[in-house]
């Protein structure tokens, strides 16, 4: 009897914990660290390194001319899907997106606003993992503070994401 009592106290407990990790969106947060992953210090050349943390932080180190150093939190991703009906890049194996809500940035203005980082390719050939990507945020007195505004707004439809760029991996 002890141990029909116990199975079904473990069962309510795993279903209690899909439902928990469902409506708080951590199910993804396996994915994001599956290999090859974001998760890294990416050479953007040109003197910038990206760095994607397996805590849910993202930080660009510019070490350049621009100075343009900015740092942020993960607060939403997929690794399935775009933030809007755009469709899948090149036919690209893998692609998605991370919104990003910036904690610290060379211009104070953007801290607290977010922006939209599309990537698509990540992949590993010969060694060498690389991915594309594209950053798309709103600027001057546009800036973004509320997530869903910023996921319904910087979008292809409305202009952005037209470029892409290459990340290498750093060894």
């Amino acid at each position: 009897m002890k141990q029909k009592k116990l199975f079904k106290t473990l069962a309510m407990l795993l279903a209690l914990s899909v439902i928990i990790l469902s409506s708080t969106g951590c199910s993804d947060a396996l994915s994001f660290l599956t290999e090859p992953s974001l998760i890294g210090e990416w050479d953007a050349g040109y003197g910038t390194t990206w760095t994607f943390s397996s805590d849910s932080t993202f930080a660009e180190d510019d070490s350049s001319a621009w100075d343009w150093d900015y740092s942020g939190d993960i607060v939403k991703y997929s690794n399935i899907t775009y933030n809007d009906e755009s469709e899948n890049p090149d036919d690209a194996d893998n692609y998605g997106y991370l919104l990003i809500k910036y904690t610290a940035h060379v211009d104070s203005a953007y801290v607290d606003t977010y922006s939209v980082i599309r990537w698509y390719n990540l992949q590993t050939v010969d060694g060498v993992t690389t991915v594309e990507y594209s950053e798309g945020y709103l600027y001057g007195a546009d800036k973004i503070t509320d997530p869903d505004e910023a996921l319904a707004t910087i979008t292809e439809a409305n202009g952005y994401f037209s470029y892409f760029s290459t990340l290498t991996l750093s060894e």
